[in-house]
């Protein structure tokens, strides 16, 4: 929700792609949108929408990455592993 709503608030986009995928064990979400681009947000004020993302995500296991995206936009890609394999 928070990536979606960065989207609309700061990239400027046209477009939006939403891709929802199962791969080795993990459920892969990939947003990716055709608007500014984004640096990696630390340290900027207003950034702590990114980092709670990043953080709410690693606390189940998994893994936030943002980026640039193929079209010159924003990327944010969530990888969260399906199955619990803490001990």
């Amino acid at each position: 929700k928070e990536a979606l709503n960065n989207i609309v608030r700061h990239s400027k986009a046209d477009e939006v792609h939403l891709t929802i995928d199962v791969t080795g064990g993990n459920l892969v979400i990939l947003l990716e949108d055709d608007g500014c681009g984004i640096g990696d947000g630390s340290g900027q004020p207003g950034s702590d929408g990114l980092r709670n993302m990043r953080d709410r995500i690693r606390s189940v296991g998994g893994c936030c990455v943002i980026g640039r995206g193929e079209n010159g936009g924003t990327a944010v890609r969530f990888e969260i592993p399906l199955i619990d394999n803490k001990p």
